[in-house]
Parts: structure tokens; C-alpha cells; sequence
């Protein structure tokens, strides 16, 4: 029982520190170096590429045409 409340709690932690952002989170000790640097790197891409995504729907013609 306590494994699986240790596994909820690991999985549910991370999940909210990669949506927020929250970079207290994210320490070294937590998840070990390599790991840190990946979700640094990995967040940063997503948000980038995300954004570019947003900008290219909100800039196309059709779009425009229907906002008042």
C-alpha cells in the first residue's frame, strides 16, 4: 500500500511541476541530473512549439475574416 501511494503521489507531483512550470520542483535531487535537464529542455521546446502552433491558427485568413 505505501508503494502505490508513493507511486500516485511521484506521478501526480510530476505531472503538476511539468504543466506549471514550477522549477522549485525540479531539482536535481529530485529526479537526478540528466532527468532535470531533459524536462528543462523538453518544456522549453513545447511552449515554443505550442506557441508557433497558436500564432499560425489565430494569423491564418479564415480566422480574421470571423472575428468581428
Amino acid at each position: 500500500m505505501k508503494v502505490f501511494i508513493g507511486f500516485v503521489t511521484r506521478v501526480g507531483m510530476k505531472t503538476c511541476i511539468d504543466y506549471t512550470g514550477l522549477l522549485q520542483g525540479r531539482h536535481a535531487y529530485e529526479f537526478g541530473g540528466a532527468y532535470f535537464s531533459f524536462t528543462l529542455l523538453s518544456t522549453l521546446f513545447i511552449c515554443v512549439n505550442f506557441g508557433r502552433r497558436y500564432l499560425s491558427i489565430v494569423e491564418s485568413d479564415e480566422i480574421r475574416e470571423s472575428l468581428p
